[in-house]
Parts: C-alpha cells; structure tokens; sequence
C-alpha cells in the first residue's frame, strides 16, 4: 500500500483538527450568559444567585469534555496514520511524529508540543504511551488485541486543560478544638482531591477546606469536583458550651460566666463565679481585655485576664514558651514541676476558655505572718498569699514554699478555680502578651520596672538599702541610684497590661525547674535594668531562701 504523508497534511494530531473547530461550548455558554442579563436578569441574580459559579462548574465540564473528545481525536489519527501505513505499529507511529528513531525507548515530544513516554506494555507485550500535552493533561496510548489503537485520558493528573477526576470525591470532617470551649470552633473538610469550595467555606489547600462555627451546628455539606461529582461530608459541630454573660463591672457573677469585649475585636473573658468585673482608677476605668481586664474575689484578691490561643490563630498570642535570656526555656535541663493536685492540663482553660489569669501583685505577706522581720525564720511558712495592691512582698521563701502557699489560696475542693504558680509557658505567655504591647520584656526594662538606676515616682513608701521589706522610709519618690524594694503595686510606673511588678521589685519563682531546681524570673531591685528583664530564667536549689525572690500565683478556671 502506498504510504501517505498524513503528517504534512496537517491531520496526524488532535490539536489540527482542534484548532478549526467552530463556536465551542465556552463561547456558548459566555453568549447564554449575556443573553441572559440583556433579557433583564439582575445582577443580583447574576451573583447573588449563583450564576457565576454554575458558569464556571460549566467551564470545568467542558474542559473534561475536551479531554474525551481529544483522547478520541488522537486515537482516530493515529488509526489513520496506521491504516495509511501497511506496515505500521504504534511504535513507528511515535517515532515519526517525534521524529526520534528510538522513542519506544526514550519518548520524545511532537510538534505540536505533545510528550511521549514509555510507561510499559500491555498484555500482548507491545509498548504503552502517557502522552503530556502542553496544558499538562495526560493521556495512556496503546493498542488492543487487533492492533488498533486505544487512547484514554488519565483522570485526576492533568493540568488547567482538563483531566477532571471523573470519581466522585471523598471527604471527613474534624474539628479544633474537639474538647468543650466557649470559642468558635474550626471544623476542616479534608477531602481526597480537589473540590470545588463550598459555599461558606475557605480553601486552605486543594484537600482542606475550613469553616468557623461560633455555635452547635449539625449539617451535611456537599462536596464536588469540578467534572460535577458530588459527595456528602456530615458536619456536627457540639462541643461549643454556652455561658450566661458577665454582670456588670462591680456585681459579683453567680456561676461562670463569658465576658464579651467588643473594643478589642469581640475577644471573650471567662468570669469565675463569685468574682467581679473592676472598673477605676487603677483600671483607668476600662475593662478591655487587649488591655489587662481585672477581676477580683470576695476578699479583694486581684487577678488579670491573658488571652492567647494553643495555635496563635488570627494573629492572638500563642500560648507557648519562646524566651531565651539566662537559661532558655529549650535549654535541656528545663522541665515543667507538677501541677496543682486535681489539675491534669495547664493548656484545658486555654482551648475551653481562650486564656487565664495571673495575679494582679506579687504575692503579699499575710497579716498572720510578722511584718516587720525580713528573715527566713519567719517568713519562710506556710500561709495563705495574698494578691492585692500595697503588701509586704512575701521573700525569704524556698520554691517549695512557696509552691505549696501558691496552691493554697484556692484549693481542689473548690468548684469554679484552683491556684498555683504561674507557669513557665504562662510566664512566657505574658511575656509575648507585654511584648506586643510595646513592653521591653528581654533587654531593658527600666521603662517600667523598678531597678536601682530607674528613678520611681508615685509612690508611698519603700524599704532602703538592703532591709530587704523589714522597715518602709516614706516617700513619694525612689531616686536613681537608689536600692529600694517596693510593696506590690506601689506605683503605676510598674504597671504593664494593669499587672503590677513584673519587671524588678523581687523575683518571682514559677512552676518550672532548671535540673530539678526551682525556676525564677528575676527582678532583683537593687541591681540595674538592663542585666535581668523579666523575660530572663533563673534558678537556685529548693531548700534555698532569698531576700530577693518571692513568688506570684495564676488561676486555673474549672
């Protein structure tokens, strides 16, 4: 039989036949479509109702629908090109269009910018093809028992062109949190392939999908692809608990409850039963979480509000341990001590609650305790702290002392809150919280704490030179270069975020340990700012008093 130069001709390939095709589907469905809104169909309509989105789900069909009909277009050529050919296989057939004698070996491309690869054989041991089109979509080439050839597109690996998974998609849905919270809960779609974003659904990637709920929902989303497959995901939002709203700033609350703070972008505050909202002079008479929210107790312990995720999600500070002065919190000796008995998780009130509290003060001395003999003989004993502004800071304490003080305030038996020192990643936290506030917490905190070189104003009364809280020299003002300790909360100069002391005055130990030693976060008053910002680490052995450490406690609300 004569052979024929169907190549020359131009018709060996599908995109020759492509390229002189007439009005396509796309084009009619963009004339449907301005038809449509010359007729007078709204914009409303057009948007509102969904036009847009089916216009485009046409658009991807089409694109699946080029892919058959090229897949069909190719086989049909290359029957001709064999029929043409007496003598032709497959093989041969590659080698001409790609003009490469040894393409059953090692592929090549086409003209038309088509890519031929070897990918194997079939039963009857002739070679199988993926051919890649310049779109990316690809395609297996071989030949049936007759010798004719077979062409199918490879659905769900092609590129803009086409190739749509023609298999329905699957999905699962989960959720975070997945324990109680008075948060929004994230659910995410995860899916096996690309979908087309459900209506009120955010695209993370070509498999997850997300949607915040901020209340128990029960729905099933459909899910499609966009060769117009569909599948169901069942969505069950029930973990989201209701809490009544806080009473007014001075009211006691009656059972927790939410407080909802619209000036700092909706962020929620848990009020513990029998503690009220503080609103004065103290507060600068707001109650803004972004800004420090103070409660306090029955017995006017005070306490601040830190809000902070486990994940740091929409730009909220991640509850996390991240400072590196002194010994870093990665530091391999660095381990956390036990918690409060009855507490099994410090991270429960974040996901539940979005936060905790650490005390307003430093822990005061008790009026049980001698005032004004600044010893370990005597100050080193149990008792109940106090948190409130203008006590005696409770130094000449052991960290173990002190941690079980600390847990003494509020006890496991009580139902709504239990106490305990802070943390070293609540620690962190606030450091992070203060940071972002505009607070040095890690180079020089002499801007707002109280150091011997940072002159303090506003003040009552301090304990000179190194009496170390015995005896209190009256005064309105702490000189530069004057060692002086102050009671907690003496001045507003050491007020970041309305919590007191938190930079100088004295150290503070934390439920953390350096090699099994109890972590501090320094002060000390009498040495210069820029050598212990609060953010620095520090550790001394258990049984160790000083007149320079004391500690500070935090709640866990139940």
């Amino acid at each position: 039989m004569e052979k024929k130069n169907l190549k020359s001709a131009g018709i060996l390939r599908g995109d020759a036949i492509k390229k002189s095709s007439g009005i396509t589907l796309i084009a009619l469905i963009i004339t449907i479509i301005i038809m449509l809104i010359l007729a007078g169909v709204s914009i409303s309509i057009v948007v509102n109702g969904g036009l847009f989105k089916q216009a485009s789900n046409a658009v991807n069909a089409t694109q699946n629908a080029a892919a058959e009909e090229q897949a069909e277009i190719m086989k049909a050529y290359i029957a001709m090109w064999l029929a043409a050919n007496g003598d032709g296989t497959l093989d041969n057939y590659v080698r001409y269009v790609t003009g490469n004698p040894n393409a059953d070996v090692s592929g090549g491309t086409d003209s038309d910018g088509n890519t031929w690869t070897p990918s194997g054989t079939d039963a009857n041991g002739n070679n199988i093809y993926t051919v890649t089109d310049k779109h990316g979509n690809k395609y297996t080439v071989g030949t049936n028992s007759n010798g004719d050839p077979t062409v199918a597109a490879q659905w769900g690996t092609g590129g803009s062109g086409g190739n749509v998974d023609k298999t329905p998609p699957t999905g699962t849905a989960s959720y975070d949190p997945d324990t109680t919270t008075i948060l929004g809960v994230t659910a995410t779609i995860t899916t096996d392939k690309l979908i087309n974003t459900p209506d009120g659904w955010t695209k993370i990637d070509d498999t997850h999908y997300t949607k915040v709920y901020t209340a128990n929902t029960t729905e099933t989303v459909t899910i499609t692809n966009s060769a117009g497959k569909a599948a169901t995901v069942d969505v069950a939002v029930t973990n989201i608990i209701s809490l009544p709203d806080a009473p007014a700033p001075g009211i006691a609350a009656t059972q927790n409850s939410k407080y909802t703070d619209t000036s700092s972008g909706n962020k929620i505050a848990v009020i513990p039963q029998g503690f009220k909202i503080i609103q004065d002079a103290s507060t600068n008479n707001t109650v803004s979480i972004n800004g420090g929210l103070v409660i306090q107790d029955s017995n006017g312990n005070q306490f601040v509000w830190v809000p902070c995720t486990i994940n740091g999600a929409n730009g909220s500070v991640k509850y996390e341990k991240w400072c590196t002065k002194g010994t870093a919190y990665n530091n391999v000796g660095i381990s956390d001590n036990v918690l409060p008995t009855g507490i099994s998780s410090e991270t429960s009130q974040i996901t539940e609650y979005g936060g905790f509290y650490i005390a307003r003060y430093e822990a005061g001395l008790p009026t049980t305790i001698n005032q004004t003999t600044a010893t370990d003989t005597v100050r080193n004993k149990s008792g109940v702290p106090l948190s409130k502004q203008n006590a005696v800071p409770w130094n000449f304490i052991d960290g173990n002392t002190a941690k079980s003080n600390a847990e003494s305030l509020y006890t496991s038996s009580n139902t709504y809150v239990q106490s305990g020192l802070v943390t070293g990643t609540q620690w962190d936290t606030v450091m992070k919280w203060l940071q972002n506030a505009g607070y040095n917490v890690d180079t020089n905190s002499g801007a707002w704490g109280n150091f011997s070189d940072v002159a303090i104003t506003g003040i009552t009364s301090y304990s000179k030179d190194y009496n170390y809280g015995a005896t209190w020299t009256s005064a309105t003002t702490k000189p530069a270069g004057t060692i002086g300790l102050l009671k907690t909360g003496n001045s507003s100069f050491t007020k970041a975020n309305n919590i007191y002391d938190l930079a100088g005055n004295i150290g503070e130990f934390t439920n953390e340990l350096c090699y099994g030693a109890p972590v501090y976060r320094p002060g000390p008053w009498y040495m210069d700012a820029q050598y212990y910002p609060p953010a620095y680490r520090s550790y001394v052995i258990s049984t160790a008093t000083n007149p320079e450490v004391g500690f500070r406690l935090a709640l866990y609300v139940k």
